[in-house]
């Protein structure tokens, strides 16, 4: 439904957005305290949330709860559920499997978080779309880096006060949303989705292209953000790596809200393509760039980190209004549980390579298959 007063309904989902996923990269920020022998990498931390979330958004999708449950219901039980899972670790110091097992229930909690966030500013602020989840989005990459910005701080910032604060953050945001947003008055599907709904909306050559540019920005977004610390101690030591790090995934951020200001004038579809573009030339240049003097460094690095986010809320844009509205919820849900999935394979493929140089031209795959899909696409949607 349109409203008449779409800034505090966006203010409040973009603070619930990053209230709600800033402990999505928390304990890869403080790993090494919470893990003393190198049995967890963070490869592996990593993946487990990202298995953690394909899992969650399957079951969402399957459920047809995006479509069945008022949003702001879930998206409250989703908070709660990332707010205990995240703390787990400090009940069991030291245990590689908690850790593990604790990174997977947050992602599978963040399952309600990210997507259902998306489907409230469809159905609430429509007619801003893309410049909504510009800033949406942009909440969501600040929340992913906030655990690193924390560590930042010093030495003295343990991995009890990083797990803490950000489990407690994502309790705020799931009351904010609960209680600040009106409720959706769309009537809600009465039926789960099935299978072959997805089909159905595969169809859709809008919907295939931008799901498929989807794809392929996630191949590469969220393997470079899971390379950012080993990336910045190519230059940097200390807490510098930490607060590196989280630059450079906030920086991502700015890309998000200037893509979705731009979009209001040029279109989704050329603000996606040109942050695909981008990103596949700061990969290209990665053999060049490695080894460069410190500022060429340093701008290549944070060109890259404003590409690689910026098209992210755009091709969820696209995505959103080609799906038709009884499937949107889920639609979205299984459109962004698949693109966690090639997450998975691609960090997975990633930690294979000797060098974090080498395995960063790899990512030059996922902007390449997007830029093809989007190539056919006419629209100036």
């Amino acid at each position: 439904m349109a409203t008449s007063r779409p800034m505090p309904i966006l203010a409040v989902l973009v603070a619930a957005q990053f209230a709600g996923t800033s402990p999505w990269f928390a304990a890869n920020a403080v790993l090494p305290q919470l893990i003393a022998d190198n049995s967890v990498t963070v490869a592996g931390v990593t993946s487990a949330v990202q298995a953690g979330f394909v899992l969650g958004t399957l079951l969402i999708a399957a459920t047809g709860l995006a479509d069945r449950v008022q949003a702001r219901w879930l998206f409250l039980f989703a908070c709660l559920g990332v707010a205990v899972a995240n703390g787990l670790p400090l009940l069991a110091p030291g245990s590689g499997m908690t850790v593990l097992a604790s990174r997977a229930l947050v992602g599978l909690a963040l399952a309600g978080v990210y997507p259902i966030g998306m489907k409230l500013a469809a159905t609430l602020i429509p007619e801003r779309l893309g410049s909504a989840l510009g800033w949406l989005v942009g909440a969501l990459v600040l929340g992913t880096a906030s655990g690193h910005l924390l560590r930042a701080l010093g030495d003295g910032v343990s991995a009890s006060v990083v797990l803490g604060v950000t489990s407690g953050a994502a309790v705020l945001g799931g009351v904010a949303v609960w209680t600040l947003l009106p409720a959706e008055t769309k009537p809600v599907s009465v039926r789960p989705f099935r299978p072959g709904d997805f089909l159905q909306l595969w169809k859709i050559a809008r919907f295939r292209r931008a799901a498929l540019g989807y794809f392929g920005h996630m191949w590469e977004m969220y393997t470079l953000w899971a390379l950012a610390p080993l990336i910045v101690a190519a230059r940097f030591s200390g807490t510098s790596v930490s607060l590196g790090a989280g630059l450079f995934i906030a920086l991502g951020s700015v890309g998000c809200v200037v893509g979705g200001l731009a979009a209001q004038r040029i279109s989704s579809l050329r603000v996606a393509r040109i942050a695909l573009f981008g990103g596949l030339l700061c990969g290209m240049a990665t053999p060049w760039m490695w080894h460069a003097p410190q500022a060429m460094w340093l701008a290549w690095l944070g060109a890259w980190g404003v590409f690689v986010a910026a098209d992210s809320p755009q091709l969820s844009t696209l995505t959103a209004r080609s799906a038709p509205p009884e499937l949107l919820g889920s639609g979205l849900a299984m459109t962004t549980s698949i693109g966690f999935a090639l997450t998975v394979v691609s960090v997975t493929v990633a930690q294979q390579f000797a060098t974090t140089s080498t395995a960063l031209v790899v990512l030059c795959l996922g902007p390449s298959v997007g830029l093809l899909a989007l190539g056919r696409q006419r629209s100036a949607t």
